[in-house]
């Protein structure tokens, strides 16, 4: 891969990304001098987040190796720490095969041996701390996840599958090497190693161009996905380097908000209207017992007044009767 990006491949310009790394560089070499003298001094990595619009709906374990112009884990014993898990009866193999072609794994952990000697979490925190990366067998990968818990999860460490019995596994551990490793969770926000505070500026520059361009190829919707990239190191702020234009959907027109004097007149009309529901009844269960007993007593008399006016008209037709008849 080439150490410049072709044009129009990539929204960001070198010049923005330079700009940013010198400042990034400059504040970390500013920071360092005025700490005080360490025994040991600690080779930062320099990190590209990337932050999307919509994040995946699932997982993906596997990483996906970017190529780099400049690489991060040289194979040299004395700046590059490797581990190998095998199957007990292929770790001899790889051991004098590691040796022959010059690769700089410190140790080939049999499979019985990390079911045996790194069981506490201590032990495994230990291992995952040791090494830069780690590659596996790939017909151990399946279970090796249980066996060596999820602090290498946090730390994306995962070791990486490779075929032990085939001639060409060392190529494939050089090409690791050479790339960074690119992880895709179902979350809006990645992350990967660029560069080291060792390096040159254009060096960082030219690993930043390549990781943007082959990082976007590998991300759902490529650049209309993008939400906004940075550059930092574990110990600085997180400097941009690219921004997109928020996304304007469908307006909604909230109405006017009320004052607060108006808010509190509304709530005093309330408040008096519920004391108006509640007192308006004035009669209690015992007068309602009483107006029962009225309404029985008009009824009574209802009663006796039809019954009064159906005599006085009998009365009548039995006098007209005798008149009559006389």
């Amino acid at each position: 891969m080439s150490s410049k990006s072709k044009p129009g491949s990539s929204r960001i310009s070198r010049e923005d990304v330079g700009c940013a790394v010198d400042a990034l560089l400059g504040f970390l070499r500013l920071r360092g001098k005025q700490q005080k003298a360490q025994l040991f001094q600690h080779d930062d990595f320099l990190y590209l987040n990337i932050s999307v619009r919509r994040f995946r709906s699932t997982s993906r374990l596997k990483p996906y190796l970017i190529r780099l112009p400049h690489t991060l884990h040289p194979l040299d014993p004395s700046r590059t720490s490797l581990c190998l898990i095998a199957d007990d009866s292929l770790a001899d193999a790889a051991l004098s095969t590691a040796a022959n072609e010059n690769l700089p794994f410190d140790s080939i952990i049999p499979l019985s041996q990390l079911r045996t000697d790194y069981v506490p979490f201590e032990a495994r925190r230990r291992l995952c701390d040791s090494y830069d990366i780690f590659f596996a067998e790939r017909r151990i990968v399946p279970p090796l996840s249980r066996l060596i818990g999820n602090y290498f999860f946090k730390k994306n460490k995962l070791p990486l599958p490779i075929n032990i019995s085939r001639r060409g596994w060392p190529e494939a551990v050089r090409e690791a090497c050479r790339s960074t490793l690119l992880h895709l969770r179902s979350g809006t926000c990645s992350g990967l190693k660029v560069g080291r505070v060792s390096m040159d500026q254009e060096q960082i520059v030219d690993n930043l161009m390549a990781a943007i361009n082959a990082a976007v190829g590998h991300i759902p919707k490529k650049w209309a996905n993008i939400r906004c990239m940075h550059i930092m190191s574990v110990q600085s702020v997180a400097l941009p380097i690219y921004q997109a234009i928020p996304q304007i959907g469908m307006r909604i027109d909230l109405p006017p908000r009320e004052t607060e004097a108006e808010e509190n007149k509304k709530k005093h009309e309330l408040s008096k209207k519920r004391k108006i529901r509640i007192h308006d009844v004035d009669f209690t269960c015992t007068d309602l017992h009483d107006r029962s007993e009225e309404a029985d007593g008009d009824c009574e008399q209802v009663q006796t007044n039809d019954e009064l006016g159906l005599k006085k008209k009998m009365k009548r037709k039995m006098e007209m009767v005798y008149f009559t008849n006389s």
